[in-house]
Parts: structure tokens; sequence; C-alpha cells
């Protein structure tokens, strides 16, 4: 997910945050996370980022 286009004007232009999904083998269907970013050389994450908007 990328960050162009996203209400959030504190984050710094080109931060990307990241979103992934863990599946079964053979499933459709898991668990789906999201607000990972690689932020001052270390990995951060911000579950349910879209909070802050509210």
């Amino acid at each position: 997910m990328d960050t162009r286009g996203w209400p959030a004007p504190y984050l710094k232009p080109g931060t990307t945050i990241y979103q992934w999904e863990y599946l079964e083998p053979g499933e459709v269907l898991g668990m789906a996370y999201d607000g990972m970013a690689y932020v001052n050389g270390r990995w951060v994450w911000f579950p349910k980022p879209w909070r802050a908007l509210d």
C-alpha cells in the first residue's frame, strides 16, 4: 500500500505501508494484516493505522 493518496499528512512522502495475509495451504481465506513500515532503519507496526483519522 503506497501512502500517496493516503489522507494522513504526517506520513513522510514515499513511506510504504505494507499489508500481508496468512493463509493455510490450499485456502483462500485467512488472517489479513496491515500497517507495517520500515522507518529509521527498523520495522514498525501500526495496527489499524486508519484509527488516527477518526
